[in-house]
């Protein structure tokens, strides 16, 4: 027997493995996709709460330093400001 003849070495060799299928990984890529950009397009409200919270004390912050200029400003040395409502201010002499 020639094992070396082209008839006789198909004969002999195994058949090829078929290739699996790869519909069911293009399913799952594509289901791994949709997910991941349902995901990427949730709001983050812990962040965006968060951001608020830092910009609202910031804007706080900056209206009592003004506050505290404005009061300085309007009180001679030596006397301490009072304010008495948002838009007075009274200036207190120590004794």
């Amino acid at each position: 027997m020639d094992v070396h003849h082209p008839a006789m070495r198909a004969a002999t060799q195994a058949p090829a493995p078929k290739p699996q299928s790869t519909f069911l990984g293009s399913v799952g890529l594509g289901l791994l996709i949709f997910a991941a950009l349902i995901w990427a397009g949730q709001d983050d409200s812990q962040a965006d709460t968060r951001h608020r919270a830092a910009a609202e004390q910031a804007h706080v912050k900056a209206a009592e330093e003004r506050r505290a200029a404005a009061a300085a400003r309007a009180c001679e040395p030596g006397t301490t400001p009072a304010w008495i409502d948002a838009t007075t201010v009274q200036c207190l002499r120590a004794r």
